[in-house]
């Protein structure tokens, strides 16, 4: 007999044991298995938390388990802004009509220095995450084409080094959705474009996170104790033959 002991004793027959292997693979399967991803939308038009990080070189917030860490980057300057005034809000709810973006719009998101982050690509938003998560998509707001100016954004995805530009399409209040996603994202850098006309604010950044489960140590030593059970069983069925 083979006796688990814990806070209720159980005997069981080897045999016993044996049939229940397949079930007890896959509870521990499950168990080992990452929970369902969850969404996460991080709205910086949202004064809270994202007001709190006015004037700072360096925000950090939690999200749930997820660490959220946001650097600001331009010579003297390096300071974040969220611009909460009454004309940035406006500008930011004029995408509700039509149901162009849901955002909170509280400000119209994150830039650096004087507002936004602006042209010639020295100002910098770093955005950095705890861990490697899915993005799913990027949203920006002030970034307008009004012909005489066209403004774009850059962004890249880990390196810092390769950027990913974005026109704008003239959506109300400079609204842009970039649909741009990848798993593994561990960063995300934002500048403006190297012209004299071009800025816009980071306004969401939406995210996909798994909270992985990892597999109880007891779980794994009562699988080898049941494989070396077997073991020991078909030992003896060929030395009574």
């Amino acid at each position: 007999m083979f006796r688990i002991t814990g806070v209720v004793p159980l005997a069981v027959g080897v045999g016993t044991l044996e049939r229940l292997l397949p079930l007890l693979i896959g509870l521990l399967a499950l168990s080992a298995a990452p929970a369902n991803a969850g969404v996460v939308k991080l709205d910086f038009t949202n004064s809270t938390p994202w007001a709190q990080a006015q004037n700072q070189t360096s925000f950090t917030t939690m999200i749930g388990d997820l660490t959220v860490t946001l650097t600001a980057s331009v010579g003297s300057n390096s300071k974040i802004t969220f611009n909460s005034s009454t004309n940035e809000r406006a500008g930011c709810k004029r995408g509700w009509t039509g149901s162009i973006h849901d955002l909170a719009c509280g400000g119209d998101g994150l830039g650096v220095g004087d507002d936004e982050i602006t042209e010639g690509g020295i100002e910098r938003i770093t955005v950095d995450f705890s861990r490697p998560v899915q993005l799913t998509n990027i949203e920006l707001m002030d970034l307008f084409n009004n012909n005489s100016e066209v403004e774009k954004a850059l962004i890249s995805i880990n390196n810092g080094t390769s950027w990913l530009q974005y026109t704008s399409n003239n959506g109300p209040g400079g609204y842009y959705s970039t649909n741009l996603g990848g798993w593994g994202i561990a960063r995300i850098v934002f500048k403006g474009y190297s012209d004299a006309v071009s800025d816009y604010a980071l306004a969401r950044i939406s995210l996909l996170v798994e909270d992985p489960v990892p597999e109880p140590a007891s779980a794994a030593m009562i699988l080898l104790g049941l494989a070396g059970l077997k073991a020991i069983r078909r030992r003896r069925r060929h030395a009574s033959v």
